[in-house]
């Protein structure tokens, strides 16, 4: 977990400094291309493979759909800036869990939420300024990725 903690974030600076030459989309399909080729071979090897649904699909392209709406992000902004924004993905996934698959949630997790969409809005208010409408692509990958 750790390790991917440190690679995710330099993943981002790479695409971001892939932007400078390529489009949003064709860093993203490199990236989900380099992941097919390293997680391939493993998936195979230890025999991790089950028929494709259609819940594979959308999660898919929820996922490629994120991926397209940070790229966006990152090529406008900094990537602290668009992480920062980002992380608001886990408070819509406890929204989503409550709506979609009837999970109560307690006071203090709704407490953890206002504090945590407080801080997100720390975040976002002065980058809509400095950004306008680029802060919101995070917002949306945060929604995708949760979904």
């Amino acid at each position: 977990m750790v390790a991917a903690m440190v690679v995710a974030p330099g993943l981002d600076v790479v695409a971001k400094l892939l932007m400078a030459r390529l489009s949003p989309l064709d860093v993203g399909f490199g990236r989900f291309l380099a992941q097919t080729l390293v997680l391939l071979p493993l998936a195979l090897a230890l025999r991790q493979w089950c028929a494709p649904r259609r819940s594979h699909l959308l999660a898919g392209l929820c996922l490629g759909g994120a991926l397209l709406c940070l790229n966006l992000a990152l090529r406008e902004m900094p990537v602290a800036n668009t992480l920062a924004i980002f992380f608001v993905e886990p408070l819509i996934l406890t929204v989503l869990a409550a709506l979609v698959l009837g999970e109560r949630h307690g006071q203090r997790r709704l407490a953890a939420m206002l504090v945590g969409l407080c801080g997100v809005g720390l975040v976002l208010r002065p980058n809509l300024g400095a950004y306008g409408w680029a802060a919101c692509w995070p917002l949306g990958a945060a929604f995708l990725f949760a979904v």
